[in-house]
């Protein structure tokens, strides 16, 4: 009899410890998937990432070149028509800031 209380009492001591890491086993598998997940999703916005830099620095050379390849040509070549120079007697049209920002004011009130 002593040895069927004693296996007994093995018995449920194990199924509390089974019953008591089922979830914790569960939970840390649960987080796990969880994480997996999430560096899935960070490790494509990473590769998206140097994907997009990687087109970056490539329009970048090419507007590099072409730029420089304009700037060559703009040098080599004579101009078609010469830009006209403003007179030193035309006058100029200006604007004070402080009529302006009175014109900005009036519009801003409600009367």
């Amino acid at each position: 009899m002593a040895e069927l209380t004693c296996d007994r009492c093995c018995f449920f001591f194990i199924l509390e410890g089974c019953i008591f890491l089922s979830p914790v086993l569960g939970i840390w598998l649960y987080y796990r998937r969880v994480i997996r997940r999430k560096n899935r999703k960070l490790f494509r916005f990473i590769n998206g990432e140097e994907y997009w830099h990687s087109q970056w620095r490539l329009l970048m050379g090419e507007y590099r070149q072409l730029k420089q390849s304009i700037e060559k040509t703009d040098r080599t070549a004579e101009p078609l028509h010469e830009t006209p120079q403003p007179d030193s007697g035309q006058s100029r049209l200006e604007v004070c800031p402080d009529t302006l920002q009175d014109k900005q004011n009036e519009s801003l009130t409600y009367d």
